[in-house]
């Protein structure tokens, strides 16, 4: 696992992923509480089994984070059902992919 600091995850991510090599598998988030949200991209090696490599780091739930789909387009998924069921903004990342309008706000979310 590498730490990393928000503002430096296009730059970490971009020098880190090579689509020959890596599989993006998930964004993974986790309410820390206090305000505290834990992310982690997630990828594993193509034809290597149980080698992976995770970014992680922690953000306020008032950050706006980057996104990496210009680098992973698929990451739209991770990254949308973040934005719907933790209420964070990720740029340019719309919600309501997961949720509908009787959903509740935010679900998993323990800290609102």
């Amino acid at each position: 696992m590498q730490e990393i600091k928000i503002e430096n995850l296009i730059e970490e991510i971009t020098s880190f992923y090579d689509p020959k090599l890596h599989h993006f598998v998930c964004l993974n988030a986790n309410d820390l509480g206090e305000n505290r949200l834990k992310l982690q991209w997630i990828f594993t090696f193509y034809n290597q089994e149980d080698n992976y490599q995770i970014f992680w780091t922690i953000c306020s739930f008032d950050e706006v984070l980057p996104t990496i789909t210009k680098i992973i387009p698929s990451a739209i998924m991770s990254e949308a059902e973040i934005v719907d069921l933790f209420g964070v903004q990720i740029k340019d990342i719309q919600g309501g992919l997961y949720l509908d309008e009787t959903s509740p706000i935010s679900p998993l979310r323990c800290s609102i």
